[in-house]
């Protein structure tokens, strides 16, 4: 079954985002990503937060990275507008994938 995962890595020291982000795309049942924050993705797949660090750490094995397990239906935080209109345009396939009802209040 799918899920949304937050993916963040620490890019502080020098490091090459190209193979990492192809590390992204080639995630095994990889459905749908974003990356509009810099060092961080959000992707859903049909797997788990092992599975995933696994994937990732046998390719990049000195990157720090955390992988979290979250939902769409408690999110916040602080970003200008239009990356708030970002996501709110590019999450509606997401809520699909995830079969997320969210109503307003």
């Amino acid at each position: 079954m799918n899920s949304l995962f937050l993916i963040t890595f620490d890019n502080s020291n020098p490091f090459s985002l190209g193979p990492f982000h192809e590390t992204i795309l080639s995630l095994p049942n990889l459905t749908y990503w974003w990356h509009y924050i810099s060092g961080t993705y959000l992707v859903v797949a049909d797997s788990d937060c092992n599975k995933i660090t696994d994937y990732i750490s046998k390719r990049h094995p000195l990157l720090k990275f955390l992988v979290i397990k979250t939902d769409l239906e408690n999110t916040n935080g602080v970003l200008p507008s239009d990356a708030w209109e970002w996501i709110k345009t590019n999450s509606s396939p997401l809520l699909r994938l995830l079969n997320i009802k969210v109503t307003q209040s």
